[in-house]
């Protein structure tokens, strides 16, 4: 049976489709208003508004490097609420509802949901000067910002062996010690279909035969992974800072690594429209990515910090993994998993 993991995707994606007409629906006007004249006056405009809030689904320990970057250099407070894709779309959708916008930036692995909202009319158009040197635009609204390479781990004490691809996730000395993602977004189910095209398709049921433990997502797993609670994890960034933390971890890459790509975009009439646009400004420059995208891929060339470029890095293709497709591999996962 689904959890309210598996709900609150479904319903994200019908609230985004029903914003096309939520959008104009608020009568409040945003505390603030985008300032007229050249991109000084924004910076200044952001200054005094000195506070901006980002909704992500990115890592947070890059989330909170990127903002006391910007707060360090700007002056400007940055107030991150860090979720999985399925919880805080529903947030938004409740706000573009009640026209009272408390996010400025929202950045998401579902580009099917970004692609929405930017039809609907629920983002700003970004006008900052980084979009001068970059290509990363996906329409007028939404835009690339880096992408999380994931990988296969260990715990070095609770196993003993050494995983050199996802298919060494099937040893029997693993049962029950391995944990997975719930596919509870696009970006999660096209994971295990990539899986299924490297090692047949009958490997998520191979896999599932292991009784694995079930995480929302790769922090949770990571932590999970340290602590010993699980032996392997499926589905984890690569373990830098884990194991310069002392952690007794390992990871290695497959040779066609998968990634999960996030985009970011501007909230129309948020609450700190200038303050937004230079947060997507910093974001997105060489000093930014060092920070957001770091044990990543960046959509810059060599960012330090960084492990490669997203031009080269899997992207979900939104033209096969439709709605109807999702929907049936959950179901059949919810079947093998549960």
């Amino acid at each position: 049976m689904r959890n309210h993991w598996m709900k609150r995707v479904a319903q994200a994606a019908t609230l985004a489709v029903a914003a096309t007409t939520l959008v104009a629906c608020g009568s409040d006007e945003p505390s603030s208003s985008l300032a007229d004249g050249d991109w000084d006056s924004v910076v200044s405009a952001a200054e005094d508004e000195g506070a901006v809030t980002i909704y992500s689904s990115q890592g947070s320990a890059q989330l909170e490097d990127m903002a006391a970057g910007f707060t360090e250099e700007y002056g400007i407070d940055v107030e991150i609420v860090r979720d999985i894709d399925a919880n805080l779309a529903p947030r938004f959708d409740t706000e573009i509802r009640t026209g009272s916008p408390s996010v400025d930036v929202f950045v998401s692995s579902t580009e099917s949901l970004q692609q929405q909202y930017s039809d609907s009319g629920a983002f700003e158009k970004p006008i900052a000067p980084v979009f001068d040197d970059i290509d990363v635009m996906r329409d007028d609204y939404y835009f690339d910002v880096d992408a999380t390479v994931i990988t296969f781990a260990w715990n070095t004490d609770e196993y003993a062996g050494t995983i050199e691809n996802y298919e060494d996730l099937l040893d029997p000395a693993l049962e029950g010690k391995i944990g997975v993602p719930e596919p509870t977004v696009p970006a999660f189910v096209d994971f295990y279909l990539y899986l299924e095209r490297l090692y047949g398709e009958d490997f998520s049921e191979r896999l599932a035969a292991q009784e694995p433990k079930i995480y929302p997502g790769a922090l949770p797993a990571a932590q999970a992974l340290s602590s010993g609670e699980i032996a392997a994890a499926a589905y984890v960034e690569p373990q830098i800072d884990e194991q310069e933390a002392g952690a007794p971890v390992d990871w290695g890459f497959e040779q066609e690594q998968w990634s999960a790509m996030f985009y970011g975009a501007i909230a129309k009439d948020s609450p700190h429209p200038n303050a937004a646009q230079l947060l997507v400004d910093y974001m997105l420059s060489v000093e930014g990515q060092s920070r957001i995208a770091r044990k990543a891929a960046s959509i810059r060339p060599d960012v330090p910090g960084t492990v490669g470029t997203t031009d080269t890095v899997h992207r979900l293709d939104t033209s096969a993994v439709t709605p109807e497709v999702v929907a049936e591999y959950q179901a059949k996962w919810n079947g093998l998993f549960r």
